[in-house]
């Protein structure tokens, strides 16, 4: 038998005597040791270290540098000052380096050339500049957190998978402040491969909105445009999606109710959205502005607004109004015929409004070329050129490739391009003509254009008559930029001004054009020919 059996009922006897006997709670002790009176005081020495600092050399305010004193202590200023002076070194400025401290406070216990240094020397690699570096970092101090083997690199090439470049990538990830430090990148990446989201339509998003794909709640979100009928693997699932993570519930909820308040149903919005996902990130306020000129001002009907959703997208001041105002009066001035024709017979006017603005055989075709006018001035318009001979047709052909005249005042526009016209011999029928056929002679300043390059024709064909044949029978009105260059061009090459006359008068669109006239000029010099010879034209 071994010893340790012989004491063993024993042992067990005086276990269970220990078992019966209720433990005994401590008191607690009033006195403490000696060591954590020590340990107290040299935390504390280290906290009011701390706190002098960030209040001297950071610029933080008492209670500031209390509260970063809890994650950041030290006992001297040589660690910290080696850290700031990493970041000056680094093109940081102080304001930018207190900002940093003030987010990540324990930056200034770390080494930097261990701890920063091969993060910035990684996105240096990467094409990005040390400024792009700078900005980076001050817009996200957690990168000083985040592991550059385990967080940062593989962040940024999954971004770059989709992205396809070192450049573009670098251009995302400074354009979003919090993209390292987390792993939703990687965690909603997969989400949308996972659903069928294709890697071009996931680029889209990563060019268009970072945040999105850092959100929380992507499986939500991806659920709930998957059930509004969008295709995964389409552009408008991630436009939709888009739509959905951008603009709060209530906001969304606002919008909706906002339209059905202009006659559109549930089913309605559901139809559009699917056609046009971007349509609803218009403003709330703005849908009811457009509404309102729409369904109040040109007496249409709201629905029709449904065919053109895009529409919303569109400025109502620069562009809806002024479209829509021009094709009220087509209709409103037994112009409908002109309107019909062009539009396939069918007068819709969304589709007019619309198509004035993108068809260039619109007869308002030009973005920014038509301004907000109202109907008494465009009456003003008209009876000013039926009042100088013009025929209605002639009308029409010159607002068609000028409707910005409806918005202009034409006794100050337009008339002293005439005056002007009829003070160097040309006829009131020349002018009707002239401007029918080429409505571009209202488009430049009288006074930055057509006053100065008439000038410089003149000098050369010495008459009038010769001038304004040169005017008229080539690009006058456009090319004068050209002109001016091109002739500098050849005298300071010796031609002559009587050389430059034979072509102003033989071949005019040679200077009017935007030719490389300086190239052609010593090609044919290369040639042999003399400048000052009329063989050189």
């Amino acid at each position: 038998m071994f010893p340790s059996q012989r004491f063993k009922p024993l042992l067990l006897l005086y276990l269970k005597s220990l078992t019966r006997t209720p433990l005994q709670t401590p008191k607690p002790n009033h006195f403490p040791s000696i060591l954590s009176l020590k340990y107290s005081s040299a935390t504390s020495e280290q906290r009011s270290f701390a706190v002098s600092y960030l209040v001297n050399n950071c610029g933080f305010s008492p209670e500031t540098a209390l509260k970063a004193s809890k994650f950041t202590q030290f006992e001297t200023a040589k660690k910290p000052d080696s850290v700031i002076a990493f970041f000056r070194n680094n093109g940081f400025t102080s304001s930018q380096i207190n900002s940093i401290v003030r987010r990540a406070p324990n930056v200034l216990t770390c080494d930097p050339h261990k701890r920063v240094f091969p993060k910035f020397e990684f996105f240096l690699s990467k094409g990005a500049s040390s400024s792009d570096v700078v900005e980076l970092v001050s817009r996200s101090p957690r990168i000083l957190y985040s592991s550059l083997e385990n967080n940062i690199i593989p962040s940024y090439e999954l971004v770059r998978r989709f992205l396809q470049s070192d450049k573009k990538t670098m251009d995302c990830i400074i354009s979003c402040g919090h993209f390292f430090g987390t792993d939703r990148v990687v965690r909603n990446v997969r989400l949308l491969t996972d659903d069928g989201v294709t890697d071009s339509n996931i680029s889209y998003l990563l060019r268009r909105r970072l945040s999105i794909i850092l959100c929380s709640g992507m499986k939500g979100a991806l659920d709930e445009v998957k059930e509004m009928g969008f295709d995964p693997s389409k552009l408008k699932f991630v436009i939709a999606l888009l739509a959905k993570r951008i603009i709060p519930k209530s906001r969304w909820e606002a919008k909706v109710d906002a339209f059905k308040s202009w006659g559109w149903s549930e089913e309605l919005f559901l139809r559009v959205f699917k056609k046009q996902p971007l349509f609803m990130l218009v403003s709330q306020d703005k849908i009811n502005r457009i509404m309102r000129f729409w369904v109040n001002r040109l007496g249409w009907d709201p629905l029709a607004l449904t065919g053109r959703p895009e529409m919303f997208g569109f400025s109502l001041e620069k562009r809806i109004i002024p479209r829509a105002l021009v094709v009220q009066y087509l209709l409103t001035k037994e112009l409908q015929a002109r309107v019909e024709s062009w539009s396939n017979g069918k007068v819709l006017h969304h589709d007019l409004v619309f198509k004035c603005s993108s068809c260039r055989n619109c007869p308002f075709a030009g973005r920014d070329r038509v301004h907000t006018f109202d109907s008494p001035n465009t009456h003003n318009v008209i009876r000013f050129f039926r009042d100088r001979g013009f025929s209605n047709s002639q009308i029409n052909n010159v607002i068609r490739k000028a409707p910005w005249l409806l918005s202009c005042d034409p006794c100050k526009r337009v008339l002293p391009k005439f005056e002007f016209l009829l003070s160097k011999g040309v006829s009131s029928s020349e002018i009707v003509d002239q401007v029918s056929k080429y409505p571009r002679i209202l488009t430049p300043s009288l006074k930055n254009h057509i006053v100065p390059t008439y000038e410089l024709v003149y000098r050369f064909l010495q008459s009038d008559k010769n001038t304004v044949a040169c005017m008229f029978g080539n690009s006058f009105f456009s090319g004068g930029r050209h002109l001016a260059r091109n002739i500098r061009v050849m005298l300071e090459n010796g031609v002559t001004d009587s050389n430059i006359a034979r072509l102003l008068r033989n071949r005019c669109k040679a200077l009017f054009g935007s030719t490389d006239m300086l190239k052609a000029v010593e090609e044919v010099k290369d040639l042999g020919f003399d400048p000052s010879k009329q063989f050189l034209l």
